[in-house]
């Protein structure tokens, strides 16, 4: 195959002359009307996609070729075909429609959603971690070091129209979590064991012995990175070290919880767990540290922000608390603590009885009212209410006063929101049967997912459910007009009523926009 560069040469390989090929004015002859394939893009392109070889003709009186006619050449994608139009070998992007509809992203390899977020100004955060290359609508992003795992950030306008994305070698233990502040800046947390690269940003570990790094990162709105700041852990123990979760505080800084070992620098020396391995609390501001809480006995799982700058934080537990002065009533428990700007526990409450219970999300209103996913093996009362075995959602007032309980029935709840309404949104995986209001839900044998909308005082408002469709789940937030933004992880195919998206390989990626009344 011969390969013309322009109208000027006829070239083999990559360019310049070659015997049996014609230049233009060099006077040597070719047969008339003969014919040669030919093809001026890459040729790492050619016969990828549409791309493939055209024809040169030779010229009536014999003296040159005339132009490679039929070729299709790599030019830059467009969303609106099927096709992979810049012949790259990666499939194609999905256009950013209606977000009602759900937009698609993934490539042949498992792709997974973690982290939301919802700014003021209605972007959309989303961040997980994927097989690379991954195309989330601003080119396919393929870290230099995937053999480590590979995580993504993602933003992209209320309509679902692309803003910026960032593709990073990872740690496998914690996925990048998100969450913007009031100011339109984005924080992410993420791990890495020993670089992460992230727009012009390089983060390296200081020293090749430790296990992994968990870094707090601050961004503009561009994705530009604003500052970073790394915890170091050593070594490694069951479930990893890594960061868990974070809130912005609403002042500019972000709170972090993260799980550490033997041998973690937080910013205030190293700090050395008894048992091997603990957890934190951390406020981190302009690249600062502010403050530093620990435990020993408790595994933080969730944290959201509070009026005032408070921080509230919920987990699991066992023995003693650790952050604040709260007993277990047996087994592990659950627990809910409220942190002022300083660091230091404004209050504290233990969820659980003598068996085994835990807290895994948590929301709080502008006005201060806190609603706390519960998971309970036996059922526990607390505060005149019941709390029965299961998956139950928990209204806290402020200052941590128990409001009502509501069970929603067997299985686990992946993400809660809340509006200034007193509105929560539940992410949710139901096993069985469950009554939220409106009838029956499920099946005695199945196993779905959903989302549930619930007023303030705990009554019924709105559901949704499909399938399970992945063993991660989904996450759930409230956008600026009070509709439920949902981005999660889907196999078989997924119809949100525009007609079914489709994953390109194991599981891709789905972020949706559904109308709640």
């Amino acid at each position: 195959m011969e390969h013309r560069q322009d109208d000027a040469s006829v070239a083999s390989g990559t360019g310049g002359g070659s015997p049996g090929t014609t230049s233009a004015g060099s006077g040597a002859a070719c047969t008339p009307g003969e014919t040669r394939a030919c093809y001026t893009g890459p040729a790492t392109t050619e016969g990828v996609g549409p791309c493939a070889a055209g024809t040169w003709t030779c010229n009536a009186d014999g003296t040159t070729f005339g132009p490679c006619e039929g070729e299709v050449t790599p030019k830059q994608e467009d969303c609106a075909t099927e096709a992979d139009d810049d012949c790259n070998g990666v499939p194609p992007i999905v256009c950013p429609g209606p977000l009602e509809c759900g937009n698609a992203f993934g490539g042949p390899g498992y792709d997974e959603a973690f982290g939301l977020s919802i700014g003021r100004d209605g972007r959309i955060a989303i961040s997980g971690r994927y097989q690379p290359p991954v195309d989330f609508g601003g080119g396919a992003l393929d870290p230099n070091d995937p053999e480590s795992g590979a995580a993504y950030v993602a933003v992209y306008s209320g309509d679902g129209s692309h803003v910026f994305s960032h593709g990073f070698a990872a740690g496998p233990h914690y996925p990048p979590r998100v969450g913007y502040d009031d100011a339109a800046r984005l924080f992410m947390t993420a791990t890495y064991k020993t670089t992460l690269e992230i727009g012009d940003v390089a983060l390296t570990s200081a020293d090749g012995a430790v296990e992994m790094n968990v870094a707090s990162i601050a961004m503009d709105t561009s994705g530009g990175v604003l500052w970073t700041r790394t915890f170091q852990s050593g070594q490694p123990y069951y479930g990893g070290p890594g960061a868990i979760g974070l809130a912005p505080d609403g002042t500019g800084g972000v709170v972090t919880i993260g799980a550490v070992s033997i041998g973690a620098d937080l910013g205030n020396g190293l700090w050395e767990p008894v048992d091997g391995s603990g957890s934190y609390v951390a406020r981190v501001i302009d690249a600062e540290v502010d403050w530093v809480v620990t435990s020993e006995n408790a595994v933080p799982l969730d944290a959201a922000s509070a009026p005032g700058a408070d921080t509230v934080v919920v987990g699991v537990f066992e023995d003693a608390l650790g952050f604040a002065e709260v007993a277990s009533a047996g087994g592990g428990d659950g627990f809910v603590l409220d942190l002022d700007p300083a660091g230091a526990p404004s209050w504290a409450l233990a969820l659980g009885g003598t068996d085994n219970d835990l807290a895994t999300a948590v929301a709080v209103d502008g006005l201060g009212r806190i609603s706390v996913a519960v998971h309970s093996a036996a059922g526990f009362a607390i505060g005149g209410q019941t709390v029965a075995p299961g998956v139950s959602l928990v209204r806290l007032a402020p200052g941590g006063s128990v409001s009502w309980a509501k069970h929603l029935g067997d299985g686990e709840v992946f993400a809660v929101d809340m509006a200034d309404n007193g509105r929560v949104v539940v992410a949710g995986r139901l096993k069985g049967v469950a009554n939220w209001g409106a009838g029956p839900v499920g099946e005695l044998d199945s196993v779905i997912d959903y989302v549930l909308v619930l007023d303030e005082d705990a009554g019924y408002a709105w559901s949704t459910t499909w399938p399970k469709l992945s063993q991660y789940g989904h996450r759930a937030r409230f956008d600026t007009a009070g509709d439920v933004v949902v981005v999660g992880s889907f196999e078989a195919p997924l119809d949100f009523g525009c007609g079914p998206l489709v994953s390109a390989g194991s599981e891709d990626i789905f972020l949706v926009k559904l109308d709640v009344p």
